[in-house]
């Protein structure tokens, strides 16, 4: 696959950046990734929300998702169920 120059993969390798969040609900643990490419007139972005039943089980999918694209670090923000830092 040819790589789109207008629509570059969001990856560490062309600028982008990935934000992590993992949030503690009723429902489980709640893990959101953003991934952000800023361009001169715009910024393009990609997000998934998936819920665990677990903190070990949300890290590993979050890592795997850092890991294909080239990031080795990364900001998490943890919250608590309303949405407020811990």
């Amino acid at each position: 696959m040819l790589d789109d120059p207008l629509n570059p993969p969001l990856t560490a390798e062309n600028g982008a950046r990935l934000e992590v969040t993992i949030r503690h609900t009723s429902s489980g643990i709640e893990a959101r990734y953003l991934l952000l490419l800023d361009q001169p007139n715009r910024t393009l972005t990609q997000t998934e929300i998936r819920t665990f039943p677990d903190e070990q089980t949300a890290y590993v999918w979050i890592e795997g998702i850092a890991a294909a694209r080239g990031f080795a670090r990364y900001p998490i923000l943890h919250e608590d169920e309303d949405g407020k830092p811990q």
